[in-house]
This record gives structure tokens, sequence and C-alpha cells, in this order.
């Protein structure tokens, strides 16, 4: 076992921002660590991540979700993470950004359990549960409400990812978390351009990720169209 292995979430978290020049406060760090030992417990009869080393931990999923702070817009207001799970990464984008509004949305009850517990015991506000699929998710509540819609490592179907273009906001971001896979323009839909794209090695493990940020393609032309007709 390596001195890595048997440091701290905390600071594992702390040294692989500093790598990824992503700033973070004592009081966010206390935080992630609080995290980490929640999930530890309830992964015990819940089998939320298949992570159990501090390594691990720290890096494929706290640091993981951080690299979403490479493309976020700067004036993000309200966040939509699509299939939460764990909370990877919309619970730990909160931690990092307090003023984002962070929405959670999983049809898992179990994780959704979890989630408002987690919610609870770190003590954090401006979180709210969408225990539903993103199809079903009303869009008389929801349209254009999200400055920023973020799914990591999950398949959306077309009908999803036209329901993701109805949500987003004016000049809003679709980010889209992947592995090595295919390069360049990753997202397959016609209703998505892209805009930003960060790709990298995450700081401590040799795991190349990308962050590929997507705004709504032809959106106005769209509109026009509809108010036309």
């Amino acid at each position: 076992m390596t001195a890595c292995d048997q440091r701290s979430v905390r600071s594992l978290i702390s040294a692989g921002c500093r790598i990824l020049g992503v700033p973070l406060s004592g009081e966010a760090l206390s935080l992630f660590e609080q995290y980490g030992e929640f999930l530890a417990k309830w992964n015990r009869r819940l089998n939320l991540t298949s992570l159990h080393a501090k390594k691990d931990l720290a890096v494929l999923h706290f640091l993981d979700s951080l690299l979403v702070l490479k493309t976020l817009p700067l004036n993000a207001q309200s966040l939509l993470d699509v299939g939460s799970g764990a909370g990877f990464p919309g619970m730990v984008l909160k931690i990092a950004q307090p003023h984002l509004n962070v929405f959670l949305l999983d049809p898992n009850p179990r994780k959704m359990v979890f989630l408002k517990r987690l919610s609870s015991h770190l003590g954090l506000a401006g979180v709210y549960f969408l225990p539903t699929p993103i199809q079903e998710l009303p869009l008389e509540s929801f349209s254009r409400a999200f400055h920023a819609v973020v799914s990591r490592a999950l398949s959306l179907r077309e009908e999803q990812m036209r329901k993701i273009q109805k949500l987003l906001s004016c000049n809003g971001l679709f980010i889209s978390m992947r592995g090595p896979g295919s390069f360049g323009d990753a997202l397959n839909s016609p209703h998505f351009k892209l805009a930003s794209y960060w790709a990298g090695y995450l700081p401590l493990l040799p795991v190349y990720r990308r962050v590929l940020g997507y705004t709504a393609a032809h959106e106005r032309r769209h509109e026009l169209h509809d108010a036309i007709s």
C-alpha cells in the first residue's frame, strides 16, 4: 500500500483540486469528508457504489464530479443532475458551488432516500429532489428552468435529449461526462451543438476523462417556426 492510499478523502481531494486548478474552501473539503463517511455507512446496505478504497472514492467520484466546473457557466444558478445516483456529480457541485440551486433527478426510491438524508446530514440548502424519470418531468413546472443539465456516464435516448433541450434556459448548457471512447463531438443528437470541451487525465490515477458542453442547436429557428405555424 502506497502513502497515497493511506491518505484521507479530504487530503486526496485537496491535492487533486490543486492539480486541476479547481479552488475549494476548507468548509467544502470538510463536507466532502463527511460525505465520504456517510456514503460508506449507507453503502453497506444500499450498494450505492462499487468503490470502497478512499483513493478510488476521492478520485473516481469526487474529483471526477468536480471536472464539471471546467465547463459550467460562471453565471449558472440552477443545475439539473440527470441520474444522480449517490449524488455524483450534483451533490458534489452543490458543495463546491453553494450558490447553485441543484435538482437531483433519479427514479430509484432507495437512492432518493439516501440523497435526502445526505443533504440533511450535511446541512445543505437549495437542494431539490425529483424522484422521476426525466421523460416524466412536467414541462409546465420546469420548461427553460435550468442554466445547466448534467449527465455522468448515462446513455440518454433521443426522446430524453429532446426533453433536456426544453428544460434548458436560453444559452443553457447540457454537460456530458465521458470516458476515453470516441473523440470529438460524442453526442449524436441533432438537437445540440458542441460549445465547450475539456479532456485530460484525472489527478492521482491514470484515468482519461472528457467533459463536453452543448447548447441547443437552432433553438431560435424552431421557436420562430412554431410561432408562425
